[in-house]
């Protein structure tokens, strides 16, 4: 079945291992929405975080345009991410959607071949990584590294 940006799975459980996200399927996008009605890709990926006991900064001032997305997406690497070289059960993934720009992130499920995202002007879909729509656009497989405060705040010297 075609999503409204996406394919929602048919047949396929909205369960991956410890993730249930079928509640989530179909909500619609809003700048800054955090839920339960409501998401942009950052409150997405921070719900579908906190569900699988990953959680991530909530810090991100999420971006009016794809450039300013793409200098928190940066800021946020530089601080709290580490690259893996591959995709992960529960990872980030983020996507070049307006080049040169890396201005989009989702969830990998636990399949390591989809994951969960949202999309301004769609709603929660799940899509394949190799999907010729997504496959070129992405930019990066991501996970948490030792981020203490839970921020994405640069620490300067004697803080």
């Amino acid at each position: 079945m075609r999503g409204p940006c996406g394919t929602l799975p048919s047949g396929i459980p909205a369960t991956h291992g410890s993730l249930t996200y079928v509640d989530l399927l179909g909500k619609p996008f809003e700048l800054g929405g955090r839920g339960p009605d409501a998401y942009d890709c950052y409150g997405l990926a921070a719900e579908i975080r906190r569900r699988v006991g990953r959680p991530i900064p909530e810090d991100y001032t999420h971006g009016r345009d794809a450039r300013s997305c793409h200098l928190e997406i940066a800021r946020a690497a530089a601080v709290c991410f580490v690259e893996l070289a591959s995709p992960e059960p529960f990872c980030l993934v983020s996507f070049r959607i307006v080049a040169p720009f890396t201005s989009h992130i989702g969830v990998v499920l636990a399949d390591r071949f989809r994951f969960i995202h949202i999309m301004r002007g769609c709603r929660v879909a799940v899509e394949r990584l190799d999907s010729p729509s997504w496959h070129h656009r992405i930019t990066g497989f991501w996970e948490m590294r030792n981020c203490q405060d839970g921020s994405f705040k640069h620490k300067r010297a004697g803080e």
